[in-house]
């Protein structure tokens, strides 16, 4: 309390609500995430049948994974300042911003995060590995990596691009068209 005010932590309003909230400081308001449901956690084929059950994911990929959640909503710049100076991320900034969280420095651009960690197959990815793309338009090649999300689990990433800024998108149609490979650093 100050005075006759309350004041509340955006962490602690985000634990207090049960969803993400951010602050835009643009409009000087506290965005609400939509709530997010846990994801199972299941490997699926690209017809979306389930294949197995994939590995619980480590205790640093679910943090990273639940830190990256508050972010949703957040919007996308090109070529992002540090969050804290743009209160935007581009693809490779946002997976910097969020590995930085648990430990793990990222280089900053997502052809150099892809040639850092393990090599993962489509098909044995886990929560918290780093899936890759190429960007139709971008480079000559499809082979180029443009673009990087992290893996959720379900057939789910979280990446941020364009329009919807930091989103949860399913690994199918067009994107599954777009994927190269997954990393793993955790």
């Amino acid at each position: 309390m100050i005075g006759t005010s309350l004041y509340v932590e955006l962490g602690s309003l985000s634990q207090l609500i049960e969803t993400p909230v951010r602050w835009d400081a643009r409009s000087k308001t506290v965005v609400v995430a939509p709530r997010i449901e846990p994801v199972k956690q299941t490997t699926m084929d690209k017809r979306g049948n389930t294949l197995r059950a994939a590995a619980a994911g480590s205790p640093k990929a679910e943090t990273a994974i639940a830190f990256a959640k508050k972010f949703v909503g957040t919007p996308y710049r090109f070529d992002a300042e540090p969050y804290a100076q743009s209160d935007a991320f581009d693809c490779s900034s946002f997976m910097q911003h969020v590995f930085k969280h648990v430990g793990i420095e990222l280089p900053r651009s997502a052809q150099a995060q892809s040639r850092i960690g393990q090599s993962v197959s489509r098909d044995k990815l886990a929560p918290g590995d780093l899936v890759f793309f190429y960007t139709p338009g971008r480079y000559a090649s499809r082979d180029i990596v443009g673009h990087v999300g992290m893996y959720l689990g379900n057939n789910q990433v979280i990446q941020t691009y364009g329009e919807p800024g930091v989103t949860i998108t399913r690994l199918d149609g067009d994107w599954d068209k777009r994927f190269l490979f997954g990393r793993r650093v955790l």
